[in-house]
């Protein structure tokens, strides 16, 4: 194992792990600033009032990305074994 192949394999590690997060991520920060404005707004400070709009933003948005997350994870696959194989050949 050359350091080129583990740095590649890293990289495309980190990037495919990047693209499954971010979908959430995005809507957590979303929901949470949103959520924060009308806490304002209220002026309710309620650590359940955040949390919760937040957990079930981000559960509606993982099920929906669900099969573009596998497609992306199915590639992720496919690309390690192209590495590994032109690495052993």
């Amino acid at each position: 194992m050359s350091e080129e192949f583990i740095i590649e394999l890293l990289a495309l590690t980190l990037q495919t792990a990047g693209l499954l997060a971010a979908p959430v991520l995005i809507t957590a920060v979303v929901v949470g600033i949103l959520t924060n404005i009308l806490q304002t707004i209220t002026q309710v400070r309620e650590s359940a009032v955040s949390f919760v709009p937040k957990l079930v933003a981000s559960a509606v948005v993982l099920c929906l990305a669900a099969p573009w997350c596998l497609q992306v994870m199915r590639g992720f696959f496919a690309q390690v074994i192209e590495i590994f194989g032109r690495t052993v050949s």
